[in-house]
């Protein structure tokens, strides 16, 4: 299982789940308005991500994808779990992007949250294994898995034309 990982050619994946990013900001923060929130309207104000070490390419990505909408932050700030995101917020009146589950841990006691509306930043979750494998408890153990989440074995409803 991996999750925020880029594609890679030496792996087949298959996608499990795909979630967006959340915002968790102050209740007083203007952005509390939006339903949710766009990366322009994060433009010079102070983020919070998760460091670079545990994942590289998310964070070099969340960077790259600010820089494309024109979004810098004015300071940024590494935490390593919710609840050192959770006081960075309150210290320095920033947004920190955390998955949703993060995000409902800490949204209490004056912090509330809401989805980042940016297509290029999600987290995805897969079931990868090389793609030269010739195990075939791994291949049986990935169709399994693919039937069960409900991705392979999929038809497409068919269609009749309506009478007139």
């Amino acid at each position: 299982m991996i999750t925020g990982v880029p594609q890679k050619p030496q792996l087949s994946v298959l996608n499990i789940a795909d979630k967006p990013f959340y915002i968790a900001m102050p209740m007083a923060d203007e952005l509390s308005a939006y339903r949710d929130v766009r990366l322009e309207q994060m433009h010079k104000r102070n983020w919070m991500v998760l460091g670079k070490h545990p994942n590289p390419d998310l964070y070099d990505t969340i960077q790259s994808v600010g820089a494309e909408r024109g979004a810098y932050p004015s300071d940024i700030y590494h935490f390593t779990s919710p609840e050192e995101a959770s006081e960075l917020i309150r210290e320095h009146h920033g947004l920190a992007l955390l998955p949703r589950s993060a995000a409902w841990r800490i949204a209490r006691d004056g912090i509330t949250m809401r989805p980042l509306a940016e297509p290029r930043l999600r987290l995805v979750t897969s079931l990868a294994m090389r793609e030269d494998t010739k195990s075939r408890l791994v291949n049986e153990f990935v169709k399994a898995a693919g039937r069960k989440f409900g991705v392979i074995g999929r038809t497409a409803q068919g269609k009749l034309p309506l009478a007139m």
